[in-house]
């Protein structure tokens, strides 16, 4: 199926380039659609419309692909979106719950994208996205605790990697997504021993 190899199935793509390749692929599929209506009037009025039948049944499935690829992309934008924005808050305003309860939602959007994504790069790569971002959460919370001392944000900073990594208890301004970039996720054992 030649549909499966158009470029708004893979993630690398992004939302805004996906959704004008898939907007091209609703015009060219509106276009086939069209040519297929005259085909099937022909077919009607010479009363041989069984001919006719699998390629109104191809137009219906790749309609059906271009749908859901849609719903995907839409997903993919509010995850975009959200991450985008919980990355801007301030350390200190950060509730952990409320970000990880917010981002199961989006985990269930996910997992409720129709059976004929799955199969999708697009579709795997929106669900590690958001997987690597809940993994985060409780780390999140593990590092809001009260008793996180100095000591602890160097060693955290030794184990992730990151000596440039300037932690809360010395920037004030510090933002989620400064934390994030840390890639808590890759470490999480590390940070609950911390």
């Amino acid at each position: 199926d030649g549909t499966k190899k158009l470029p708004f199935w893979d993630f690398a793509l992004g939302v805004e380039t996906a959704r004008g390749e898939l907007n091209q692929a609703k015009t060219a599929h509106g276009e086939e659609q069209k040519r297929c209506d005259e085909c099937n009037h022909l077919a009607e009025m010479f009363e041989f419309p069984e001919y006719m039948v699998e390629a109104n049944g191809v137009l219906e499935t790749v309609e059906n692909d271009l749908l859901n690829m849609a719903k995907l992309w839409d997903v993919a934008d509010d995850c975009r979106g959200y991450f985008s924005e919980a990355r801007e808050w301030l350390w200190v305003d950060v509730d952990a719950a409320t970000l990880e309860e917010h981002t199961r939602v989006l985990q269930k959007r996910v997992t409720t994208l129709p059976k004929g994504v799955r199969w999708s790069n697009a579709f795997d790569g929106l669900k590690l996205a958001v997987k690597n971002f809940l993994a985060t959460c409780p780390l999140i919370s593990s590092l809001r605790n009260p008793s996180m001392r100095p000591r602890h944000w160097d060693d955290l900073m030794q184990k992730t990697m990151k000596p440039d990594f300037v932690p809360p208890y010395q920037n004030r301004d510090l933002r989620l997504g400064e934390l994030l970039e840390m890639n808590l996720h890759e470490y999480s054992e590390a940070v609950e021993e911390i």
